[in-house]
């Protein structure tokens, strides 16, 4: 086996980001599809393919959070800008992920999307998810609620669930144990 890929999965707020970053102080290779979006916005091409699609908001300068607030009233925007962006994604992790174990951050579950081994769903409580996201992103409990809303369920069949209904140690103890029990099961 020259790789094996773990998909860390989870509504947006339910606590992803905490678990990379644990498993990353732990030594494992971590790779977030955030992270790999934010790349994009360094490629002047794809910068202009994202004016096309939002005139409004890439004006000098890219506003996220108009994107947001037009891609969830609108599917056909929500639906081209994934295509736009999924494509690129995928490859540049695909390319980064050749050998060894890896552990991916996937805010929405697509089926296929990457040739995941293993599937991790982190989930919290829903008034958790709507502070975190309200927090950090500077936007209301509403349009917090929509985001969740509109994100495709998680249908995978196996998988672990991860719950994140407790204190932050907890939850860092129990990826603590997922990390210690995979590492035990496969080998490299």
């Amino acid at each position: 086996m020259n790789n094996y890929l773990v998909g860390i999965y989870g509504v947006i707020g339910s606590g992803k980001s905490l678990a990379l970053n644990r498993l990353k102080d732990l030594g494992a290779n971590v790779l977030s599809c955030d992270e790999e979006n934010k790349l994009l916005f360094l490629d002047p091409s794809y910068i202009l393919e994202l004016k096309k699609l939002f005139p409004k908001a890439v004006n000098g300068c890219v506003d996220k959070k108009k994107i947001k607030e037009e891609i969830f009233d609108n599917n056909d925007k929500k639906s081209a800008l994934e295509k736009l962006s999924h494509d690129r994604i995928r490859k540049s992790i695909l390319e980064k992920t050749k050998n060894g174990l890896w552990f991916i951050e996937i805010p929405l579950y697509i089926e296929g999307f990457l040739p995941i081994n293993e599937s991790w769903i982190v989930d919290a409580p829903m008034g958790v998810k709507i502070n975190r996201i309200t927090e950090r992103d500077g936007i209301t409990k509403e349009l917090a609620l929509k985001i969740i809303n509109a994100q495709p369920p998680i249908t995978i069949k196996e998988k672990k669930i991860l719950l994140n209904n407790g204190t932050k140690q907890e939850f860092l103890s129990l990826v603590d144990k997922e990390y210690n029990d995979l590492i035990k099961r496969i080998s490299f």
